[in-house]
Protein backbone atom coordinates (compact mmCIF):
# COMPACT_ATOMS: atom_id res chain seq x y z
CA UNK A 1 0.00 0.00 0.00
CA UNK A 2 2.86 2.34 0.84
CA UNK A 3 4.63 1.60 -2.45
CA UNK A 4 1.48 2.17 -4.45
CA UNK A 5 1.00 5.58 -2.87
CA UNK A 6 4.59 6.47 -3.69
CA UNK A 7 4.11 5.46 -7.36
CA UNK A 8 1.05 7.66 -7.72
CA UNK A 9 2.98 10.60 -6.29
CA UNK A 10 5.78 10.11 -8.85
CA UNK A 11 3.34 9.96 -11.76
CA UNK A 12 1.55 13.09 -10.59
CA UNK A 13 4.86 14.91 -10.40
CA UNK A 14 5.77 13.88 -13.94
CA UNK A 15 2.42 15.14 -15.28
CA UNK A 16 2.90 18.50 -13.55
CA UNK A 17 6.45 18.84 -14.91
CA UNK A 18 5.27 17.99 -18.44
CA UNK A 19 2.55 20.67 -18.30
CA UNK A 20 4.99 23.28 -17.02
CA UNK A 21 7.49 22.44 -19.79
CA UNK A 22 4.82 22.62 -22.49
CA UNK A 23 3.60 26.01 -21.26
CA UNK A 24 7.08 27.42 -21.17
CA UNK A 25 7.83 26.14 -24.66
CA UNK A 26 4.70 27.80 -26.09
CA UNK A 27 5.66 31.06 -24.48
CA UNK A 28 9.11 30.89 -26.07
CA UNK A 29 7.76 30.09 -29.55
CA UNK A 30 7.20 33.05 -31.97
CA UNK A 31 3.99 33.33 -34.03
CA UNK A 32 4.86 32.79 -37.78
CA UNK A 33 2.84 34.93 -40.29
CA UNK A 34 1.86 32.71 -43.27
CA UNK A 35 1.62 35.72 -45.73
CA UNK A 36 3.95 35.47 -48.77
CA UNK A 37 5.36 38.19 -51.03
CA UNK A 38 3.50 39.01 -54.25
CA UNK A 39 4.74 37.88 -57.66
CA UNK A 40 5.58 40.95 -59.79
CA UNK A 41 5.07 40.63 -63.55
CA UNK A 42 3.97 42.90 -66.39
CA UNK A 43 3.39 43.15 -70.12
CA UNK A 44 5.29 45.76 -72.15
CA UNK A 45 3.57 46.62 -75.45
CA UNK A 46 5.58 47.07 -77.56
CA UNK A 47 9.11 46.37 -76.42
CA UNK A 48 10.61 48.25 -79.33
CA UNK A 49 9.39 51.57 -80.66
CA UNK A 50 10.14 55.20 -81.39
CA UNK A 51 9.59 58.55 -79.72
CA UNK A 52 6.17 58.55 -81.38
CA UNK A 53 5.24 55.23 -79.77
CA UNK A 54 2.89 55.13 -76.80
CA UNK A 55 4.25 52.27 -74.68
CA UNK A 56 1.75 50.40 -72.52
CA UNK A 57 2.91 48.73 -69.30
CA UNK A 58 0.36 46.39 -67.78
CA UNK A 59 0.95 44.90 -64.32
CA UNK A 60 -2.42 43.17 -64.11
CA UNK A 61 -0.72 39.79 -64.63
CA UNK A 62 1.01 40.13 -61.24
CA UNK A 63 -0.17 37.65 -58.59
CA UNK A 64 -0.44 37.16 -54.85
CA UNK A 65 -1.51 34.05 -52.95
CA UNK A 66 -3.38 35.94 -50.26
CA UNK A 67 -4.60 39.13 -51.98
CA UNK A 68 -6.72 39.75 -55.04
CA UNK A 69 -4.98 41.65 -57.85
CA UNK A 70 -7.25 44.65 -57.22
CA UNK A 71 -5.75 45.08 -53.72
CA UNK A 72 -2.14 45.10 -54.86
CA UNK A 73 -0.33 48.43 -55.26
CA UNK A 74 2.24 49.13 -57.96
CA UNK A 75 4.79 51.79 -58.86
CA UNK A 76 7.08 52.28 -61.85
CA UNK A 77 10.63 53.33 -62.62
CA UNK A 78 10.29 53.97 -66.35
CA UNK A 79 13.91 54.72 -67.23
CA UNK A 80 15.76 52.43 -64.82
CA UNK A 81 17.52 55.23 -62.88
CA UNK A 82 16.45 53.78 -59.49
CA UNK A 83 14.07 56.70 -58.93
CA UNK A 84 10.41 55.77 -58.88
CA UNK A 85 8.55 57.82 -61.49
CA UNK A 86 5.09 57.11 -60.08
CA UNK A 87 3.54 56.91 -56.63
CA UNK A 88 1.94 53.74 -55.31
CA UNK A 89 -1.34 53.11 -57.10
CA UNK A 90 -3.92 50.35 -57.52
CA UNK A 91 -4.13 51.24 -61.25
CA UNK A 92 -2.21 48.47 -62.99
CA UNK A 93 -1.83 49.99 -66.48
CA UNK A 94 0.60 52.83 -67.14
CA UNK A 95 1.17 54.53 -70.52
CA UNK A 96 4.37 56.35 -71.38
CA UNK A 97 5.99 58.08 -74.36
CA UNK A 98 9.77 58.54 -74.34
CA UNK A 99 11.29 61.83 -75.50
CA UNK A 100 14.77 60.45 -76.18
CA UNK A 101 16.08 57.30 -77.81
CA UNK A 102 17.90 54.63 -75.86
CA UNK A 103 17.64 51.31 -74.03
CA UNK A 104 15.60 51.48 -70.85
CA UNK A 105 15.31 49.03 -67.95
CA UNK A 106 11.68 49.43 -66.85
CA UNK A 107 11.21 48.51 -63.19
CA UNK A 108 7.94 47.43 -61.56
CA UNK A 109 7.46 47.07 -57.81
CA UNK A 110 4.37 45.39 -56.37
CA UNK A 111 3.21 45.60 -52.72
CA UNK A 112 0.53 43.52 -51.01
CA UNK A 113 -1.79 44.48 -48.14
CA UNK A 114 0.79 43.29 -45.56
CA UNK A 115 3.46 45.57 -47.00
CA UNK A 116 5.45 42.76 -48.60
CA UNK A 117 7.07 43.75 -51.91
CA UNK A 118 8.52 42.24 -55.04
CA UNK A 119 10.15 43.76 -58.14
CA UNK A 120 10.77 42.80 -61.73
CA UNK A 121 12.08 44.54 -64.85
CA UNK A 122 12.06 44.41 -68.66
CA UNK A 123 14.22 46.05 -71.31
CA UNK A 124 12.61 48.59 -73.67
CA UNK A 125 14.32 49.94 -76.78
CA UNK A 126 13.47 53.35 -78.26
CA UNK A 127 14.86 54.06 -81.73
CA UNK A 128 14.70 56.84 -84.28
CA UNK A 129 11.67 56.31 -86.54
CA UNK A 130 11.96 55.79 -90.28
CA UNK A 131 10.59 58.61 -92.42
CA UNK A 132 8.30 57.88 -95.40
CA UNK A 133 8.57 60.21 -98.37
CA UNK A 134 7.74 59.92 -102.06
CA UNK A 135 7.56 62.00 -105.20
CA UNK A 136 5.14 61.96 -108.16
CA UNK A 137 5.75 62.77 -111.78
CA UNK A 138 2.31 64.48 -111.76
CA UNK A 139 -0.37 65.28 -109.19
CA UNK A 140 -3.18 65.41 -111.76
CA UNK A 141 -4.03 63.73 -115.02
CA UNK A 142 -6.57 61.65 -116.88
CA UNK A 143 -7.43 57.99 -117.11
CA UNK A 144 -4.76 57.78 -119.83
CA UNK A 145 -2.01 59.14 -117.59
CA UNK A 146 0.74 56.90 -116.20
CA UNK A 147 1.73 58.01 -112.70
CA UNK A 148 5.17 57.18 -111.32
CA UNK A 149 5.55 56.86 -107.54
CA UNK A 150 9.12 57.12 -106.21
CA UNK A 151 9.80 56.32 -102.52
CA UNK A 152 13.60 56.49 -102.85
CA UNK A 153 13.64 59.47 -100.49
CA UNK A 154 12.38 57.38 -97.56
CA UNK A 155 14.98 56.76 -94.86
CA UNK A 156 15.47 54.59 -91.79
CA UNK A 157 16.42 55.80 -88.33
CA UNK A 158 20.07 55.97 -89.34
CA UNK A 159 19.29 58.31 -92.22
CA UNK A 160 19.80 55.83 -95.07
CA UNK A 161 17.45 53.97 -97.38
CA UNK A 162 19.01 50.59 -96.52
CA UNK A 163 16.59 47.75 -95.77
CA UNK A 164 13.50 49.92 -96.28
CA UNK A 165 10.45 48.03 -97.58
CA UNK A 166 7.48 49.82 -99.13
CA UNK A 167 3.87 49.14 -100.07
CA UNK A 168 1.21 51.31 -101.73
CA UNK A 169 -2.50 52.12 -101.47
CA UNK A 170 -3.08 54.09 -104.67
CA UNK A 171 -6.68 55.17 -104.04
CA UNK A 172 -6.80 55.55 -100.27
CA UNK A 173 -9.47 52.91 -99.73
CA UNK A 174 -7.64 51.23 -96.84
CA UNK A 175 -6.60 48.20 -98.91
CA UNK A 176 -2.97 47.83 -99.95
CA UNK A 177 -2.59 47.52 -103.70
CA UNK A 178 0.97 46.12 -103.57
CA UNK A 179 2.87 43.67 -101.40
CA UNK A 180 5.92 44.67 -99.34
CA UNK A 181 8.88 45.24 -101.64
CA UNK A 182 12.36 46.78 -101.64
CA UNK A 183 11.60 48.31 -105.05
CA UNK A 184 10.99 51.98 -104.40
CA UNK A 185 9.57 52.97 -107.82
CA UNK A 186 6.18 51.82 -109.14
CA UNK A 187 3.72 53.04 -111.77
CA UNK A 188 -0.06 53.12 -111.70
CA UNK A 189 -2.89 54.12 -114.05
CA UNK A 190 -6.27 55.18 -112.67
CA UNK A 191 -9.38 53.81 -114.38
CA UNK A 192 -11.94 56.39 -113.29
CA UNK A 193 -12.07 60.16 -112.77
CA UNK A 194 -12.01 61.42 -109.19
CA UNK A 195 -9.78 62.63 -106.39
CA UNK A 196 -7.57 59.96 -104.82
CA UNK A 197 -5.30 59.87 -101.78
CA UNK A 198 -2.20 57.82 -102.61
CA UNK A 199 -0.64 56.36 -99.46
CA UNK A 200 2.89 55.02 -98.96
CA UNK A 201 3.80 52.85 -95.97
CA UNK A 202 7.39 51.91 -95.17
CA UNK A 203 9.01 49.64 -92.60
CA UNK A 204 12.63 49.23 -91.56
CA UNK A 205 14.63 46.22 -90.43
CA UNK A 206 13.24 46.61 -86.88
CA UNK A 207 9.65 46.62 -88.22
CA UNK A 208 9.14 50.27 -87.36
CA UNK A 209 6.62 51.95 -89.67
CA UNK A 210 5.81 55.33 -91.16
CA UNK A 211 3.34 56.59 -93.78
CA UNK A 212 3.04 59.48 -96.21
CA UNK A 213 0.25 60.50 -98.59
CA UNK A 214 -0.39 62.76 -101.58
CA UNK A 215 -3.59 63.83 -103.35
CA UNK A 216 -4.07 63.00 -107.04
CA UNK A 217 -6.79 64.45 -109.25
CA UNK A 218 -8.04 62.43 -112.22
CA UNK A 219 -10.25 64.42 -114.56
CA UNK A 220 -12.73 63.27 -117.17
CA UNK A 221 -11.53 64.02 -120.69
CA UNK A 222 -14.92 63.14 -122.11
CA UNK A 223 -15.36 61.35 -125.40
CA UNK A 224 -13.04 61.80 -128.36
CA UNK A 225 -11.47 64.74 -126.56
CA UNK A 226 -14.80 66.54 -126.08
CA UNK A 227 -15.64 66.88 -122.41
CA UNK A 228 -18.74 69.11 -122.79
CA UNK A 229 -21.44 70.11 -125.26
CA UNK A 230 -23.93 72.99 -125.20
CA UNK A 231 -27.54 72.06 -125.87
CA UNK A 232 -30.69 74.12 -125.33
CA UNK A 233 -28.83 76.70 -123.27
CA UNK A 234 -27.36 74.14 -120.89
CA UNK A 235 -23.91 72.58 -120.62
CA UNK A 236 -23.84 68.76 -120.63
CA UNK A 237 -20.74 66.80 -119.68
CA UNK A 238 -19.66 63.67 -121.51
CA UNK A 239 -18.21 60.46 -120.13
CA UNK A 240 -16.69 57.44 -121.85
CA UNK A 241 -17.63 54.07 -120.36
CA UNK A 242 -16.61 50.82 -122.00
CA UNK A 243 -16.11 52.38 -125.42
CA UNK A 244 -19.47 54.19 -125.36
CA UNK A 245 -19.87 57.95 -125.07
CA UNK A 246 -22.72 59.12 -122.80
CA UNK A 247 -24.03 62.42 -121.52
CA UNK A 248 -23.63 62.58 -117.75
CA UNK A 249 -26.81 64.57 -117.09
CA UNK A 250 -30.52 63.94 -117.65
CA UNK A 251 -31.96 65.89 -120.59
CA UNK A 252 -33.98 68.97 -119.54
CA UNK A 253 -34.88 70.68 -122.86
CA UNK A 254 -38.49 71.85 -123.12
CA UNK A 255 -39.72 70.06 -126.22
CA UNK A 256 -42.50 67.65 -127.20
CA UNK A 257 -44.52 66.02 -124.45
CA UNK A 258 -42.68 66.42 -121.17
CA UNK A 259 -43.31 66.98 -117.49
CA UNK A 260 -41.56 68.90 -114.74
CA UNK A 261 -41.71 67.06 -111.44
CA UNK A 262 -41.39 70.31 -109.51
CA UNK A 263 -41.07 73.94 -110.53
CA UNK A 264 -38.03 74.34 -108.29
CA UNK A 265 -35.39 75.51 -110.80
CA UNK A 266 -32.63 73.74 -108.89
CA UNK A 267 -34.50 70.47 -109.18
CA UNK A 268 -34.99 70.90 -112.91
CA UNK A 269 -31.32 71.77 -113.38
CA UNK A 270 -30.22 68.61 -111.57
CA UNK A 271 -32.82 65.97 -112.47
CA UNK A 272 -34.11 67.21 -115.84
CA UNK A 273 -37.56 66.55 -117.31
CA UNK A 274 -39.61 63.42 -117.83
CA UNK A 275 -40.66 62.65 -121.42
CA UNK A 276 -43.10 60.40 -123.19
CA UNK A 277 -41.56 57.75 -125.46
CA UNK A 278 -42.13 59.60 -128.74
CA UNK A 279 -40.41 62.77 -127.53
CA UNK A 280 -37.59 60.77 -125.94
CA UNK A 281 -37.01 58.94 -129.23
CA UNK A 282 -37.33 61.75 -131.75
CA UNK A 283 -36.89 65.11 -130.05
CA UNK A 284 -35.00 64.99 -126.74
CA UNK A 285 -31.38 64.28 -127.76
CA UNK A 286 -29.11 66.80 -129.53
CA UNK A 287 -27.84 66.33 -133.06
CA UNK A 288 -25.21 63.60 -133.26
CA UNK A 289 -26.69 61.86 -130.22
CA UNK A 290 -29.62 59.49 -129.83
CA UNK A 291 -31.78 57.65 -127.33
CA UNK A 292 -29.88 54.43 -126.51
CA UNK A 293 -31.37 51.10 -127.44
CA UNK A 294 -31.98 48.31 -124.97
CA UNK A 295 -28.90 46.59 -126.43
CA UNK A 296 -26.73 49.68 -125.89
CA UNK A 297 -27.91 49.78 -122.28
CA UNK A 298 -27.00 46.10 -122.10
CA UNK A 299 -23.44 46.88 -123.21
CA UNK A 300 -23.19 49.59 -120.55
CA UNK A 301 -24.51 47.58 -117.60
CA UNK A 302 -22.53 44.48 -118.58
CA UNK A 303 -19.33 46.52 -118.67
CA UNK A 304 -20.03 47.99 -115.24
CA UNK A 305 -21.20 44.65 -113.79
CA UNK A 306 -20.41 41.51 -115.84
CA UNK A 307 -22.95 39.54 -113.78
CA UNK A 308 -25.83 41.70 -115.04
CA UNK A 309 -28.24 39.75 -117.28
CA UNK A 310 -29.39 41.87 -120.23
CA UNK A 311 -32.13 39.49 -121.34
CA UNK A 312 -34.15 39.17 -118.16
CA UNK A 313 -36.85 41.40 -116.74
CA UNK A 314 -36.68 42.62 -113.18
CA UNK A 315 -33.67 43.13 -110.92
CA UNK A 316 -30.41 41.50 -111.93
CA UNK A 317 -26.64 41.61 -111.49
CA UNK A 318 -24.69 42.38 -108.35
CA UNK A 319 -23.64 46.01 -108.15
CA UNK A 320 -24.33 47.88 -111.38
CA UNK A 321 -26.81 50.07 -109.52
CA UNK A 322 -24.34 50.92 -106.76
CA UNK A 323 -21.60 51.80 -109.24
CA UNK A 324 -23.84 53.86 -111.55
CA UNK A 325 -25.96 55.82 -109.06
CA UNK A 326 -24.91 59.35 -108.13
CA UNK A 327 -23.27 60.00 -104.78
CA UNK A 328 -26.07 62.42 -103.84
CA UNK A 329 -29.82 62.87 -104.07
CA UNK A 330 -30.99 59.37 -103.16
CA UNK A 331 -33.25 58.90 -100.14
CA UNK A 332 -33.01 56.16 -97.51
CA UNK A 333 -29.17 56.16 -97.57
CA UNK A 334 -29.38 54.94 -101.15
CA UNK A 335 -26.55 56.98 -102.68
CA UNK A 336 -24.24 55.14 -105.04
CA UNK A 337 -20.48 55.28 -105.56
CA UNK A 338 -20.64 56.57 -109.16
CA UNK A 339 -17.45 54.67 -110.01
CA UNK A 340 -17.76 55.23 -113.76
CA UNK A 341 -19.10 58.78 -113.80
CA UNK A 342 -22.54 57.87 -115.16
CA UNK A 343 -24.21 59.70 -112.24
CA UNK A 344 -27.69 58.13 -112.38
CA UNK A 345 -30.10 60.56 -110.68
CA UNK A 346 -33.26 59.74 -108.74
CA UNK A 347 -35.78 61.66 -110.85
CA UNK A 348 -38.59 59.15 -110.39
CA UNK A 349 -41.04 58.53 -113.26
CA UNK A 350 -44.59 59.39 -114.36
CA UNK A 351 -47.11 56.59 -114.16
CA UNK A 352 -50.61 56.44 -115.64
CA UNK A 353 -52.70 56.71 -113.65
CA UNK A 354 -51.14 57.96 -110.46
CA UNK A 355 -48.92 60.85 -111.45
CA UNK A 356 -45.29 61.15 -110.40
CA UNK A 357 -43.81 58.31 -108.40
CA UNK A 358 -40.74 57.49 -106.33
CA UNK A 359 -39.01 60.87 -106.64
CA UNK A 360 -35.77 60.57 -104.65
CA UNK A 361 -35.90 56.79 -104.52
CA UNK A 362 -36.11 55.71 -108.14
CA UNK A 363 -34.60 56.45 -111.57
CA UNK A 364 -36.18 55.31 -114.84
CA UNK A 365 -34.57 55.79 -118.27
CA UNK A 366 -36.23 55.18 -121.64
CA UNK A 367 -34.61 52.87 -124.15
CA UNK A 368 -35.32 53.16 -127.87
CA UNK A 369 -36.44 49.52 -128.02
CA UNK A 370 -40.14 48.77 -128.27
CA UNK A 371 -41.36 45.46 -126.86
CA UNK A 372 -42.78 43.27 -129.68
CA UNK A 373 -46.58 43.31 -130.10
CA UNK A 374 -46.93 45.69 -127.18
CA UNK A 375 -47.53 49.45 -126.72
CA UNK A 376 -44.62 49.52 -124.26
CA UNK A 377 -40.84 49.96 -124.38
CA UNK A 378 -38.00 48.69 -122.25
CA UNK A 379 -36.85 50.85 -119.36
CA UNK A 380 -33.65 50.68 -117.34
CA UNK A 381 -33.97 51.68 -113.70
CA UNK A 382 -32.22 52.10 -110.37
CA UNK A 383 -33.54 52.23 -106.81
CA UNK A 384 -32.24 53.67 -103.55
CA UNK A 385 -32.71 50.37 -101.74
CA UNK A 386 -30.92 48.19 -104.30
CA UNK A 387 -27.41 47.78 -105.70
CA UNK A 388 -28.76 46.10 -108.83
CA UNK A 389 -30.11 47.38 -112.15
CA UNK A 390 -33.77 46.98 -113.17
CA UNK A 391 -35.20 46.15 -116.61
CA UNK A 392 -38.94 46.69 -116.99
CA UNK A 393 -41.45 48.44 -119.29
CA UNK A 394 -43.53 51.61 -119.51
CA UNK A 395 -46.48 52.56 -121.71
CA UNK A 396 -45.17 54.54 -124.69
CA UNK A 397 -47.92 57.14 -124.85
CA UNK A 398 -49.02 58.02 -121.33
CA UNK A 399 -46.04 57.43 -119.07
CA UNK A 400 -42.85 59.45 -118.62
CA UNK A 401 -39.22 58.69 -117.83
CA UNK A 402 -35.83 60.40 -117.87
CA UNK A 403 -33.63 60.55 -120.95
CA UNK A 404 -29.90 59.94 -121.28
CA UNK A 405 -28.31 60.30 -124.70
CA UNK A 406 -25.51 58.27 -126.29
CA UNK A 407 -23.22 59.48 -129.07
CA UNK A 408 -23.80 58.20 -132.57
Amino acid sequence: MKNKTKLISVLSLLIILSFVYSSCKKQDEKVVDPNTSPEANFLAIPKLGTMDTLFVFDASISKDKEDDISKLLVRWDIDGDSIWDTDWSDEKVFNYQYDTTGNYDVQLEVMDTKGLKNTTSQDIQVLLAPVANFTLNNTSGTTSSIFEFDASGSINGEGTSDFIEVRWDFNGDGEWDTYWSYDKIVTHQYKYPGEYEAILMIRDIDYLYDTSSRSIQIVNVGCEGISQIEYGGKIYNTVEIGGQCWLKENISINTGTNWIVTYDSNYLETYGRLYDKSTALFGACPSGWHLPSDYEWCILTSYVDPSANCDTMGWNGNDAGLKMKSTFGWDENGNGTDDFGFTALSGGYKAHPGGFRFIGTYAAFWTATKIDHSPTSYIRGFKSGSNQVYRFSLDNSVEGASVRCIKE
